[in-house]
């Protein structure tokens, strides 16, 4: 099975030989949206005592602020007709159930992934913590045949679809994945690799939906934007044309994008710029950066977590955070071993994040948004909390995809390192509940909340 982890290291390979020789020059133009200005509080440490962390060093207002980059104009390369696609044709998944997905149920819908050897089977069900934890109504929406699994999976403004980024499960035929685009009212399932430019083959993570019609993703050495409505992908040029984005998240409001921009040789610092590619600043510079990955923007759209990797062969993985608006960098956790999966509260004052219980060393399942190397427990920081707090009273076990589902449960895939065969919502009293638990043979490998 692919982990986040070595596709990045693939990435990295791929865009360090792509952007000797440049890149796509696109441009997509999703309309204006309102920007998040809203305040939050600091997070707290992970340390477990009140000296304070390090903070790295802050660059001059010359070296932070920057003026507008110059974008070309805007060139679309893509055609209007069908472009085949480099890897099979994507297969097509069976609608197991005609029931639409209801947002407005007094339960917060659910979506996962439960993968086997055998088929790949996308469910739903609703959460609902009133009198007690409970999921209810949970069934299987399609499925594909064969051993498949779900990389990305994200849902859009409407709640009506879900953009799913689905691979091979084969390492020795390469990276064959497609973005799965399922409606939600229907149940029905189409894959954009299919009718769009060949470009959405090289997603190895989707950033998010742009408006219904527009999805933003990250491929091996740019941010594309897949227009289902023109059947393109194009994308926003850097000014200059070795550079390209190694990372990026996309903000809340769906109108901007940050990106860890690379050179061939090094980086350059964190860029952000709009999805219509105008106001190209740059937020950190090469000399004050943090490189980080895994970002995760708070609802609030005034900062954004990041994993960074320390320690010999990145044993180390620690949670940091950014100002995205004055380039503060600001270190979360500080142990011996890894904290990943940072996670933002709806309202954006607390982060939780898994924290390995014990020390690691390196190997290929080492991946820091699927931490499948060691068991580990849950923490919480953030406003009201002096220090993190660990949630979980538990023995720490094998968990992933740690997600809120509101302002007072988490919910997450739980097992043994082998195979997480249990969705799992806890209290942040430590009150945990098996919410589901996969078929004998198959774990639940992604899942996404609606809210």
């Amino acid at each position: 099975m692919f982990n986040s982890s070595q596709i990045r290291m693939v990435a990295a390979a791929i865009i360090a030989a792509t952007l000797l020789f440049g890149c796509d020059s696109s441009v997509s133009t999703p309309p204006q949206q309102a920007v998040a200005t809203a305040s939050i509080s600091t997070p707290t440490t992970a340390s477990g005592n009140t000296t304070p962390l390090p903070t790295a060093p802050l660059a001059t207002a010359s070296q932070q602020t920057v003026a507008t980059a110059s974008v070309p104009a805007p060139t679309n390369t893509a055609t209007d007709t069908a472009t085949p696609y480099p890897y099979p044709t994507a297969p097509v998944a069976t609608v197991l159930s005609q029931e639409s997905i209801n947002p407005d149920s007094a339960g917060t819908p659910i979506i996962w992934a439960v993968e086997s050897k055998e088929s790949l089977t996308i469910w739903l069900g609703y959460f609902n913590d009133q009198p007690t934890a409970q999921m209810t109504n949970a069934h299987p929406l399609l499925q594909w045949q064969g051993n498949f699994i779900v990389l990305d999976m994200k849902v859009s403004p409407s709640k009506r679809s879900v953009a799913a980024l689905v691979s091979e499960d084969k390492p020795q035929e390469g990276l064959a994945r497609w973005i799965a685009l399922i409606d939600l009212n229907t149940n029905s399932v189409q894959s954009a690799s299919d009718y769009m430019a060949p470009e959405t083959s090289g997603a190895y993570s989707i950033l998010g939906w742009i408006d219904e019609t527009t999805i933003a993703f990250q491929s091996f050495n740019s941010v594309r934007f897949a227009s289902l409505a023109t059947r393109k992908a194009t994308q926003c040029p850097f000014p200059v044309r070795q550079w390209g984005a190694a990372d990026s998240v996309l903000s809340p409001d769906r109108r901007s994008i940050l990106s860890l921009v690379i050179t061939a040789r090094e980086y350059t610092g964190y860029w952000r710029y709009n999805v219509d590619c105008s106001n190209l600043r740059k937020v950190v510079d090469s000399e004050h950066l943090i490189p980080g990955s895994v970002f995760s923007w708070s609802s609030d759209g005034k900062t954004v977590s990041f994993i960074h990797e320390s320690g010999p062969d990145a044993t180390k993985q620690q949670i940091w955070t950014l100002d995205v608006e004055s380039g503060k960098q600001q270190m979360i956790t500080e142990s011996n071993t890894w904290s990943v999966n940072p996670a933002w509260s709806p309202d954006g004052k607390r982060l939780a994040y898994l924290q390995a219980s014990t020390s690691l060393t390196y190997n290929n399942q080492l991946g820091a948004n699927r931490p499948s190397a060691a068991d580990t427990n849950i923490f919480v920081t953030g406003e009201g909390l002096a220090t993190a707090q660990q949630v979980n009273t538990n023995p720490p076990r094998a968990n992933a995809g740690l997600t809120w589902i509101n302002s007072n449960y988490l919910v997450m895939a739980s097992g043994t390192k082998s195979s997480r065969t249990s969705l799992v919502a806890i209290s942040l009293t430590g009150q945990a509940t098996n919410l589901q638990t996969a078929p004998t043979g198959a774990g639940i490998v992604w899942l996404a909340v609606v809210r």
